[in-house]
């Protein structure tokens, strides 16, 4: 990418920062950022739609847990993808035609209020590398 900001945040500068970056440049793609979390950014055009710490529980696990979908909705609406390091992948991509009894209100907000939550959380913290 020639001519980004982006290539030169790293080191003590704030995800906050990295993160207004991402949207001046209108930025699609995903980055891995901070030190302690580590965390994954799931942007398009600028937007951060989707944050998690790279160690957090599967998304769907993390739904259930919260109530937003039930366990029977998550096994009939996810599509497995095997095992990557010891953990069953599942992919939610067709979740809601696939169980069509799924409040997408609710599941959309849940995953927005996740990445919120979490960029909140780490805002000051270090870019890292």
């Amino acid at each position: 990418m020639t001519g980004s900001g982006l290539q030169e945040y790293g080191g003590e500068s704030p995800i906050w920062g990295f993160v207004r970056q991402l949207a001046m440049e209108r930025w699609t793609g995903q980055a891995e950022v901070g030190i302690d979390p580590r965390v994954d950014l799931y942007v398009a055009e600028g937007s951060v739609y989707f944050a998690q710490k790279v160690d957090d529980a599967p998304l769907g696990a993390r739904l259930v847990a919260v109530g937003a979908l039930t366990a029977t909705q998550l096994r009939n609406g996810g599509v497995p993808l095997g095992t990557v390091a010891g953990q069953e992948r599942v992919s939610l991509a067709r979740l809601f035609q696939r169980e069509p009894d799924v409040d997408r209100d609710l599941v959309e907000l849940t995953v927005d209020r996740f990445a919120e939550q979490l960029l909140e959380q780490v805002a000051e913290h270090p870019v890292g590398t």
